[in-house]
């Protein structure tokens, strides 16, 4: 889904959580260097990577998937319900990517990898906190060396 989509989904379960009936986590995804993934391999190689990397997550999760940015993918995750947690299936996404072994001569892994940031909702919170506060955690997650997913409490 797209970020209009992303925008509509998040307010409606924001008024949800702030009603006291569900919780909810944000994981936003980066591609790393993946401007030079595009840059050196093209920009059709760059957009099968990412509808790659979309349909490894939807079969690793049922949960809402979102075209956030450029390479950038958001999740909505409700913990509430799911056998595991939503840092623990960041961290899946991101083991799952990795597996795929794309080839990336450009990265220091020598594969697509995806770093995460995971932030949660609390009451009083709105969608713009949300998103700030999970951009935040994917921020510490690339200042750690990258293909890593971080939780943002």
């Amino acid at each position: 889904m797209n970020r209009r989509a992303l925008d509509r989904d998040l307010n409606n379960a924001n008024e949800q959580v702030n009603k006291g009936v569900d919780q909810l986590y944000l994981i936003l995804l980066d591609v790393d260097f993946f401007k030079l993934y595009n840059d050196n391999q093209g920009h059709l190689a760059g957009d099968r990577v990412l509808k790659h990397i979309v349909a490894t997550m939807q079969t690793v999760t049922d949960v809402d998937i979102y075209r956030y940015g450029g390479e950038e993918i958001a999740v909505l995750c409700n913990s509430h319900g799911n056998d595991i947690s939503c840092a623990e299936l960041a961290e899946h996404l991101r083991s799952s990517i990795q597996a795929l072994a794309i080839p990336h001569p450009d990265s220091p892994f020598g594969v697509v990898t995806v770093s995460a940031g995971v932030a949660y909702h609390s009451r009083g919170k709105d969608s713009d906190t949300l998103i700030f506060d999970a951009d935040k955690a994917l921020y510490l997650a690339k200042s750690q060396g990258r293909n890593c997913a971080h939780l943002n409490t």
